[in-house]
């Protein structure tokens, strides 16, 4: 009878040892699997921000991030434009420059040629795609997309969406854009368009105006990179360049009211631009 219970207890012993390997095999595998795959979000994420991966793993859910899956395969042909061999600035020659006040900056501070900027300066989302903004000399009206096509460019510079920020919901800036860069391809089918993130504004500034928050803007730009994914486009991750370590912008890049930019700021600019072209 006492070998019956003691062979009993050997065999729940037994039983015991199995499952707990068999568990810790599991939780094993599954650590493994989740670490590889929550590597490669994060390395995306430090990407979009411009720093570099520490290696340490945070979980993130595809319901957190609005680009879920962007930047795991090669940023060409479209998607983040990786950096590049440095151009000069001729190589703009033949681009068209697209955008609201910081793009008028490019004009006002010599950075383009005045020739190569479409902008106007506190334009929205809506009035970006619908209003007649430009008139000429006869007297006629043009939207952005009706006046480009006085222009014949290789390559077509988008930044949009910042005087939107506070007033649209993220995805609402999209659809406009969207809108948009339809028209654009329409009156420039063999134009590369290329999209420019929003810039971040100072702490201070969002401080001031908590609608126009750096989380929101960063949320924009997840949602422009999936657009330029999904419409063929490129995306030019400028904002990396101007956030300091709090993620707001630099202050030495700011004119001072937290959102323009000043010289400085305008130098780093093109900078950036001249190190990510999309190379043929």
């Amino acid at each position: 009878m006492a070998d019956k219970k003691e062979k009993k207890v050997s065999n729940k012993i037994y039983y015991i040892i199995i499952f707990g390997i068999a568990f810790m095999a599991s939780a094993l595998f599954a650590g493994f699997f989740i670490s590889r795959n929550t590597g490669g979000v994060i390395s995306f994420i430090h990407e979009l921000m411009g720093e570099k991966n520490t290696g340490e793993v945070y979980a993130v859910s595809s319901a957190e991030s609005p680009v879920s899956g962007a930047g795991m395969e090669p940023a060409i042909p479209y998607g983040i434009v990786p950096e590049s061999s440095e151009v000069p600035q001729s190589y703009f020659k033949d681009s068209l420059f697209i955008g609201d006040s910081l793009t008028h900056g490019m004009r006002d501070y010599g950075v383009m040629s005045y020739n190569n900027v479409i902008a106007y300066s506190g334009v929205r989302m809506e009035a970006a795609v619908d209003e007649k903004l430009f008139q000429n000399d006869e007297g006629d009206t043009f939207t952005i997309a009706e006046a480009s096509r006085a222009y014949a460019p290789e390559q077509i510079y988008i930044m949009l969406g910042a005087n939107s920020i506070s007033s649209l919901e993220p995805q609402s800036i999209i659809d406009l854009y969207r809108r948009l860069v339809e028209d654009l391809k329409t009156a420039h089918p063999e134009s590369r368009i290329l999209i420019q993130s929003i810039l971040p504004v100072t702490t201070s500034y969002e401080q001031i105006y908590p609608d126009h928050s750096n989380a929101k803007i960063d949320e924009v730009n997840y949602l422009l990179i999936d657009m330029c994914k999904q419409m063929g486009l490129y995306y030019i991750n400028v904002q990396a360049e101007f956030r300091d370590t709090s993620g707001g912008l630099i202050q030495e890049y700011t004119s001072g009211d937290g959102l323009h930019l000043n010289p400085e700021g305008y130098a780093v600019w093109t900078a950036y631009l001249q190190s990510h072209v999309v190379e043929n």
